[in-house]
């Protein structure tokens, strides 16, 4: 979940439509299906707990804690769990997808350089295919042309 948070974070960023991008999330090969009604939900901005944050901080607290007697480190299980521990703080039942509006809220929170990257009425083409193409290497998605498909399939339908 915490790859789609970010996924999302980083589509916002370059100023992607947020319903685009929700969209074109849920149809990539690198989302699980369970994870396609997620991104349906938190599109709506709906967090009501199906599988609540606070689960996913005790789950995250077990695999870490067997990961640890182990010996194996785990870094994006830390990470993850990190952000996970922070949403679950307040001790709101919400859904463990929260995490997508907490990365939502920290791209809106911060103010960018006047040199960073892509700016409104760059190419939606080349927004769309760096995104996809990030979204290939942080799910380590082993068919990028499958992603890279899809996104064509959305550029497509921008050019109608």
């Amino acid at each position: 979940m915490q790859a789609l948070a970010e996924a999302i974070a980083l589509g916002s960023t370059l100023e992607l439509p947020r319903d685009l991008l929700f969209d074109t999330l849920a149809k990539t090969a690198v989302v699980a299906p369970a994870h396609s009604g997620k991104l349906a939900t938190a599109k709506k901005h709906d967090y009501a707990p199906q599988f609540p944050v606070r689960l996913m901080r005790k789950d995250f607290g077990l695999v870490l804690a067997a990961a640890a007697k182990a010996g194996l480190s785990m870094p994006a299980t830390e990470a993850a769990a990190e952000i996970n521990y922070a949403e679950a703080a307040p001790g709101t039942e919400e859904d463990f997808s929260a995490v997508i509006r907490r990365m939502e809220r920290s791209v809106r929170s911060r103010k960018r350089p006047a040199t960073s990257g892509l700016r409104i009425g760059a190419p939606m083409r080349l927004d769309l295919l760096l995104f996809t193409s990030f979204l290939a290497s942080a799910f380590f998605a082993y068919d990028a042309r499958r992603v890279a498909s899809t996104a064509c399939i959305y550029l497509r339908r921008l050019e109608k």
